[in-house]
């Protein structure tokens, strides 16, 4: 996964926390995949992405992708998130990178504080923390979402209920520094991951949590 070509060299030599933010099937998953197998060598680069603690509990009670889950489960999704956190945080080597995923929305205070605490954990190590909101054309997330391979990732498979909650609902919306807004429509993930290399080489380190609207 790491190779000796770095994703960035921008002024901040030091690891780096991206955090990759858009709708289930944009291909978050598949863009930190890149990013990582890009990490410079130094800077061990790990994804956690959000089915990398999702899976734990959607495995022991028989999740499907379309079956609508109740606020039980995701109680016992955030049990386990706060633990991989809280490890990241203190007992994770410093000079480790991360890719994280996620989907954030506007509406939902906890998406919000997840954010801060993602922000707040990067300053602490410190690295240099990197939001990165994709976006894509609704009929092309639509088609992406019903991939099959996500169903083997146990990832959410119902193009029209993610076609609901994006009329619906919004991203959250994010005032960093360092953000970046990434249409990948029409984008390889090669092509996105190129881009936001792009972007890392002219980033400020930032102390400090999230600032969003």
């Amino acid at each position: 996964m790491n190779q000796a070509r770095s994703i960035a060299r921008p002024a901040w030599q030091g690891p780096v926390f991206i955090y990759l933010v858009g709708w289930p099937g944009v291909g978050k998953y598949t863009l930190a995949q890149e990013l990582a197998r890009r990490g410079s060598v130094e800077h061990h680069h790990l994804v956690i992405d959000s089915h990398y603690v999702n899976n734990v509990i959607f495995a022991l009670i028989g999740a499907d992708g379309v079956k609508p889950l109740g606020p039980e489960v995701w109680a016992k999704v955030a049990e386990v998130r706060r633990t991989v956190l809280e490890t990241i945080e203190t007992l994770s080597p410093p000079g480790w990178s991360f890719v994280f995923t996620n989907v954030l929305v506007q509406d939902n205070p906890s998406d919000r504080e997840l954010f801060e605490r993602l922000a707040s954990i990067a300053a602490g190590r410190p690295a240099c923390f990197v939001p990165v909101t994709l976006a894509c054309a609704l009929d092309e997330l639509a088609r992406r979402v019903a991939s099959p391979s996500r169903a083997e990732r146990l990832k959410w498979t119902d193009a029209a209920s993610l076609r609901q909650m994006v009329s619906e609902r919004s991203l959250l919306r994010i005032d960093h520094p360092n953000h970046l807004e990434l249409d990948v429509t029409d984008l390889s993930p090669t092509q996105a991951a190129d881009r936001v290399a792009d972007h890392l080489r002219n980033v400020t380190v930032v102390p400090g949590a999230l600032q969003a609207d």
